[in-house]
């Protein structure tokens, strides 16, 4: 059947409409979005939670290996005098530095504080308790923080006798001079009278989960 005058011109017509629209832009960071929300949701938990523990341990070996280096610099051109001044005045610096560049939040805590912004929160306890279970646990651990991050802790002890000059017996460990200068640096001091291998602090660092998923 041969097709009629009038529907040959409603498909010309139509052509010529069609063929006349501006063709709309590709919407390349639509685009570009749509499919790292597709791979992300080819991101099985535990790989997360994985890839969370690996940068996690991470941060936790560069900040200490940042402070103890520091420390020791301090103490070779100052004494243990130089440690304690070294602990109120740059320590802070140093992990405010690690945080800005690694999008972290990075804490020490303990329940026996020096400075008393170290001191466990709420939620920190129950994960202190389960340290302090089993003391010769020192792997780091990984958790749900909540909905947009992760919580990797880590024990904290006193590695060697270096550590007892400051955080060790008072009056033996510790002289009488130095015990009055952290006590004028920190009025309500109760990190002290620890010996070797004593479970001392905990490391928590908050890692948002958008970190962890640029690392997979």
């Amino acid at each position: 059947m041969r097709p009629t005058k009038n529907t040959l011109i409603l498909v010309f017509g139509f052509l010529c409409i069609y063929s006349c629209t501006p063709k709309k832009p590709v919407d390349r960071e639509g685009f570009r979005q749509e499919k790292a929300a597709r791979e992300l949701k080819r991101i099985v938990p535990a790989d997360l939670m994985l890839k969370g523990e690996e940068l996690g341990e991470e941060i936790v070996s560069a900040t200490a290996s940042a402070y103890l280096n520091t420390l020791k610099r301090a103490i070779v051109e100052n004494g243990i005098s130089g440690a304690i001044d070294f602990c109120q005045l740059s320590a802070s610096g140093i992990t405010a530095g690690l945080q800005d560049s690694l999008g972290v939040t990075i804490s020490r805590v303990t329940d026996k504080p020096r400075n008393p912004a170290n001191v466990l929160s709420e939620s920190d306890k129950a994960i202190w308790e389960a340290y302090a279970y089993v003391p010769e646990n020192l792997d780091g651990q990984i958790q749900e923080y909540n909905a947009e991050s992760l919580i990797y802790t880590k024990p904290i002890t006193i590695g060697s006798t270096l550590c007892l000059n400051c955080h060790g017996q008072v009056g033996s460990d510790i002289t009488p001079e130095n015990y009055s200068l952290i006590k004028s640096r920190y009025p309500n001091d109760e990190a002290v009278n620890y010996e070797v291998g004593n479970f001392r602090g905990m490391w928590r660092i908050i890692i948002p989960k958008k970190a962890v998923v640029s690392k997979l």
